[in-house]
């Protein structure tokens, strides 16, 4: 298979994707973040593009997508029953609608999972209090050694995980803040809850993730496979986690850059 646009994307070309990418029977947990439109017309539409991650993932297959609702105030509700996932593309909100899914209770950072560790991945953070950094999702990801899997996206939209990785290593330009948020438990009534969250504090700095994405697949430590408009990314978790607090470590501010760099 090559990175030639195919007129309609079909679920063999997304196996053969996937498997460039080196998904495999042999790593069956992955949490994907997607941007479907890289890939044209997908002939089946969101169900081909899970079929295909079942075939190559296997029958011990985790799939784990975010659906994140930072818009919510402390006046909304979350439910994770029942609360959609705006904005957060068509692949999540199709997991979010199977039967048997499971969704993690951060009413800010939440994730839906289907498959065999779905239930347990739901459940190692049931709290919901940690938005990022330690007893998150983000934690469980490291701790159960998932691929990160970027469909049709790069890390600047996809790696989430990275503002993890700031509250791990306490980057200077964010501090630690608490935020009331409302979360409905089954069978109880909504309750107020304090969610940790590791806020930006210098408007004059902005995201900038492509260095690092393009250290890590200079390196051979990302892979990179072209998709029909644009390109995927697979990368196992504990590998950027080490890659990047190293980094840090070195450098602090290595994942932002001055908000006026576009305009120079």
């Amino acid at each position: 298979m090559s990175g030639a646009n195919p007129a309609i994307t079909t679920q063999a070309w997304l196996e053969s994707h996937l498997e460039m990418l080196g998904l495999s029977s042999s790593r069956p947990r992955v949490i994907v973040h997607s941007r479907v439109w890289s890939f044209g017309k997908i002939d089946g539409g969101m169900n081909a593009l899970h079929a295909a991650l079942l075939k190559v993932l296997g029958p011990s297959a985790t799939i784990v997508v975010p659906t994140y609702t930072v818009e919510l105030t402390e006046h909304d509700i979350f439910d994770p029953e029942t609360t959609p996932a705006n904005a957060m593309g068509s692949y999540s909100n199709y997991v979010l609608s199977l039967n048997g899914r499971a969704r993690s209770c951060c009413p800010i950072h939440n994730h839906a999972a289907i498959g065999t560790g779905a239930a347990a991945f739901a459940s190692a953070t049931d709290d919901g209090t940690s938005s990022i950094g330690p007893g998150s999702d983000f934690e469980t990801f490291e701790q159960k050694d998932y691929d990160l899997v970027l469909l049709g996206c790069g890390f600047a939209l996809g790696a989430t995980y990275l503002h993890h990785l700031e509250a791990v290593a306490n980057v200077p330009y964010r501090k630690w803040v608490d935020l009331d948020r409302q979360l409905a438990r089954p069978g109880q009534a909504a309750s107020l809850i304090s969610v940790r969250y590791f806020a930006r504090q210098d408007a004059t700095l902005v995201e900038g993730f492509d260095t690092i994405e393009n250290q890590m697949v200079d390196s051979g430590q990302v892979t990179k496979v072209p998709a029909p408009y644009g390109n995927s990314f697979r990368v196992p978790v504990r590998h950027l986690h080490r890659h990047v607090m190293d980094a840090l470590a070195r450098d602090p501010y290595l994942l932002v850059q001055p908000a006026d760099k576009g305009a120079e």
